[in-house]
């Protein structure tokens, strides 16, 4: 029965609801652009000339844009999560996860004969690897690894306000060690239109199933055990 209703809601977004999001998401962009433009605009403005009139204007607009909004950020939101842009993982798939690892065959007098791998890597646990790679990684990377459940607010916040509005590339990226790993776990999809939204809210949803399964020090094992790091 749940598999005729996905099939049901998949038609109906391939044939109705995928042109609409695609024509909106045409308009997204623009609309991103055009907010970007404004907020550049709102950081250089000399707000000692300000009158009363700009700042009823801002307040009618944030009044008219915030319920529009709201609905299709929860709409893309639903429409990711219940794999409408591709199945996501379920728990039990993150619960099984498994690195490639090397296969060695050894003679009857434990004689290495060779080794047989689709990537030659080595599990390292957890408490093999060095304190100072496990404190370089977080200071670098996340430094607020311990303190969120996969996404840091902080940082997406301002991934939103200055890397995409007033579109400064040097303000560091928004991704946690949890969104990482998912990302390598599930390397990114190519889509038609907002690629790299879908692909980042993909990542953000996936990194809060992994934290809910493992545990911060297994986090750690996991990303340290799938990035090439040199």
């Amino acid at each position: 029965m749940v598999t005729r209703l996905m099939a049901l809601v998949k038609g109906l977004w391939y044939s109705i609801l995928s042109p609409v999001f695609r024509l909106a998401g045409s308009g997204l962009l623009r609309f991103t652009r055009g907010i970007g433009s404004t907020f550049r605009q709102v950081r250089d403005y000399d707000w000692r000339e300000a009158k009363l009139r700009d700042f009823r204007f801002l307040w009618r607009f944030a009044k008219r844009a915030t319920v529009p909004v709201l609905i299709a950020g929860a709409a893309f939101y639903l429409s990711v999560y219940f794999g409408l842009f591709g199945r996501m993982p379920p728990v039990s798939a993150l619960k099984a996860l498994q690195n490639h690892t090397a296969s060695e065959v050894y003679s009857a007098d434990s004689v290495l004969l060779g080794r047989y791998y689709i990537q030659d890597r080595t599990h390292v646990p957890y408490e093999k690897i060095s304190p100072d790679v496990i404190k370089a990684l977080v200071a670098t990377e996340d430094v607020r690894f311990y303190e969120h459940s996969g996404v840091d607010a902080r940082s997406l916040a301002r991934v939103i306000v200055k890397t995409l509005l007033l579109q400064r590339e040097s303000s560091g990226g928004g991704s946690t060690i949890s969104q990482q790993l998912a990302k390598n776990l599930y390397p990114r999809r190519k889509y038609r239109f907002i690629r790299t939204s879908i692909n980042k809210l993909q990542e953000m949803i996936i990194a809060r199933r992994l934290e809910s399964v493992y545990s911060k020090r297994q986090i750690l094992e996991l990303y340290l055990n799938t990035v090439p790091i040199s």
